[in-house]
């Protein structure tokens, strides 16, 4: 990768080279003609047009624009983007910078065009004799430059390797992965020449059903459909939709309106089949924040709380939350009538009750089958040797096509689809088929972290095979070194071992001989089941044999912080709940463990107990005003004006104006105390508990 960075950096200076050579040379031959009182110079005679045109003030004020251009475009981009450097982002970042790649090309042009003016003047003084030889070798290397692109384009396999090659003749995956998600198997066998291998069985993938609704995901899966149906006219009548967007409410009034036109059909979306409204969206936010807060959903974060009951949801994980639950309303509303499938870009989990395999895509089965004895079991071993036949056989075609290799974007594109497929197994609980999922989508692009997770996370720690699990990470390291999200993997996989061996060896030791037990080995094995996900053997370990708690209150208050910091803020409610006053009263408590405590008791709706932590922690914070105003609202809702008014004061004293700003939206606290207008320079209240 050295090497090849090496050469990029030499190719670029060396072209910026001829353009600073070039300018240069304009800007002496300008010189010598100001000097010589507005004649031409010695040689300027052969070079008029050229002079000519750089002497006007828009030459120069052109040059300068396009100088200013490239900063904005290349260095001010890198800035905004926060570019990586690794070989996943630079794919995904290097279209922000087709327009500074273009200046930079007009500058070769410049340069080149310069260089050939100024050599052409050079070799005359030098060597007239030879002059026009030299002059026709010169113009002829010149011409010979966009070889040096090509060259690489077709010589340099880790550029091809990391960044893809510019060839796309006779490229057909984009139409292979819409056609064959589309109609399936009878795609595949019109396109099949008679000297390749047949498919393993010839209806299966099946075609979508009539009228079909389609969730596409990822980007592919969004636009590679949407030509195939609206300008190709391939299974028009097929719904399309993305499971991305839902939560915008944008999108959602694009999507009721959309037309769909094709043979005996017309209309709109929402006058076909039943398409959410604003309310509905409003509902689904509703019901996701509710689900969050009662624990029948994981806190992923992204939520966010104030003391007067308003909630905001951020971040793309909670997103996609509610387009989960917006993309099952629809299918429950629409399943009796249409078929479903699905291109996956984020797991949504519900689906995994209905879903099966079907090709490159999956199927959303109008009921569930996926449980006995309440587990999931594993798909009907016809509905699994189907897939696994199918993708063994397409596997082997795309990976011995030449083209596939060249062709970055096909390569993630079909490992995606193939590692999607296989997380269904993993969610069955058929490792087995689920690794081989695996393989097949890690043959088809080397370089992909999510296979690689999938393989190390879902596979090799589920299955207590840690030996070698580093070393799988270290191979893709060598070859995207730049990756932190590898590197963090790596990081989070060690942290994984590590747990697994404290809970194998802590674990029996506590629940069998809990008397031998120290409080250091109990918080090793709490946070030890916390890393593996395993809430009750962290309370587990937090109780002894008479349900209370067997840790000290400086021991109690640390598991605690461990069940806050992995997002189990009901459990640390309760920890901190038992924690005594005379503990979080201490010096030696963190203000921000305190706030953690405060945090985890808002989420469990225990108000008093949220009120009591920030009574210790605002002695010691006495100029956080946001947390005076937050300790205001929660008096005041428990009836407590004079502690109500003290904050208020506190807060205004600590924030001034800025926090009388923020009191606007609560002006019944700002009522309190009519006397405090002026902010600043009240005294300090303690807060009453």
């Amino acid at each position: 990768r050295g090497v090849f960075l090496r050469k990029l950096w030499l190719l670029a200076v060396a072209f910026y080279a001829l353009w600073a050579a070039g300018v240069a040379w304009l800007a002496r031959e300008l010189w010598l003609r100001d000097r010589a009182g507005g004649d031409a110079a010695p040689d300027a005679a052969a070079e008029p047009p050229v002079l000519d045109a750089a002497q006007s003030p828009l030459f120069s004020r052109w040059i300068a624009a396009t100088f200013v251009s490239f900063l904005m475009m290349s260095v001010m981009v890198i800035a905004w983007a926060s570019v990586k450097g690794d070989i996943q982002d630079n794919f995904i970042q290097k279209v922000k910078f087709i327009s500074s790649h273009g200046i930079y090309s007009l500058w070769i042009g410049y340069g080149l065009a310069l260089a050939l003016w100024w050599g052409r003047s050079f070799v005359r003084r030098a060597a007239p004799g030879a002059a026009s030889a030299l002059v026709a070798l010169a113009v002829a290397a010149a011409l010979a430059t966009p070889l040096l692109p090509v060259n690489e384009n077709y010589h340099n396999f880790r550029l091809v390797n990391e960044s893809s090659a510019a060839d796309q003749n006779g490229h057909d995956f984009g139409w292979q992965f819409g056609n064959y998600q589309l109609r399936g198997a009878p795609a595949i066998a019109e396109e099949l020449s008679e000297d390749e291998e047949p498919l393993p069985d010839p209806t299966y993938p099946r075609p979508m059903g009539p009228d079909a609704v389609f969730f596409g995901g990822t980007d592919p899966g969004r636009f590679v459909p949407t030509y195939m149906i609206y300008s190709a006219m391939v299974r028009p009548d097929v719904y399309l939709i993305t499971q991305n967007a839902l939560a915008d409410s944008t999108y959602l009034d694009t999507m009721r309106g959309i037309s769909r036109e094709g043979e005996g059909v017309q209309g709109v979306y929402s006058d076909q089949i039943w398409m959410p409204t604003i309310d509905d969206n409003r509902r689904a936010f509703q019901r996701y924040t509710d689900d969050v807060q009662a624990g029948r959903r994981p806190d992923i974060g992204g939520i966010t709380r104030t003391p007067d009951g308003r909630v905001s949801v951020n971040g793309a994980l909670a997103v996609m939350q509610i387009n989960a639950i917006i993309a099952e309303d629809i299918f429950l509303h629409n399943r009796d009538k249409h078929e479903f499938y699905v291109e996956e870009s984020y797991p949504m989990d519900w689906m995994y009750r209905y879903i099966t395999p079907n090709g490159l895509i999956m199927k959303v089965n109008r009921d569930e089958f996926w449980k006995e004895g309440g587990r999931p079991v594993p798909y009907d071993a016809a509905v699994a040797n189907a897939d696994m036949d199918f993708w063994d056989w397409y596997s082997r075609r795309l990976v011995d096509d030449p083209k596939y290799g060249r062709d970055m974007p096909a390569r993630k594109a079909f490992n995606k689809l193939r590692s999607a497929i296989a997380g269904t197994y993993v969610w069955r609980g058929d490792r087995v088929r689920a690794e081989r999922a695996y393989n097949q989508a890690h043959s088809l692009y080397v370089m992909s972290p999510e296979t690689l997770r999938g393989l190390v996370v879902n596979i090799d720690l589920a299955l207590n095979r840690t030996q070698g699990v580093v070393e799988r990470l270290d191979q893709l390291l060598a070859l995207d070194p730049n990756n932190e999200g590898v590197r963090s993997m790596k990081k989070e996989v060690g942290r994984i071992v590590k747990a697994m061996g404290d809970l194998r060896e802590l674990g029996p030791r506590i629940a069998y001989s809990p008397a031998t037990a120290t409080p250091e080995m109990r918080l090793r094995v709490v946070e030890a089941a916390l890393v593996l996900g395993n809430a009750n053997a962290a309370v587990q370990a937090i109780l002894g044999p008479d349900g209370e708690s067997a840790l000290g209150p400086a021991d109690l208050f640390r598991a605690a912080v461990l069940l806050a910091d992995h997002g189990q803020a009901a459990l640390a409610s309760k920890s901190f709940g038992r924690v005594p006053d005379a503990f979080l009263s201490s010096d030696e408590t963190p203000p921000g463990d305190l706030l953690k405590a405060y945090e985890a008791h808002l989420a469990a709706k225990d108000y008093a107990a949220a009120s009591r932590v920030l009574a210790f922690y605002l002695p010691r914070r006495r100029d956080d005003w946001e947390k005076w105003i937050e300790f205001a609202v929660l008096s005041a809702q428990q009836g407590r004006v004079p502690a109500a008014r003290a904050a208020v004061q506190n807060a205004l004293s600590a924030g001034g104006d800025a926090a009388r700003k923020a009191l606007r939206a609560y002006p019944s606290l700002l009522e309190l105390v009519p006397a405090a207008g002026s902010g600043g320079g009240a005294p300090f209240l303690p807060p009453a508990r």
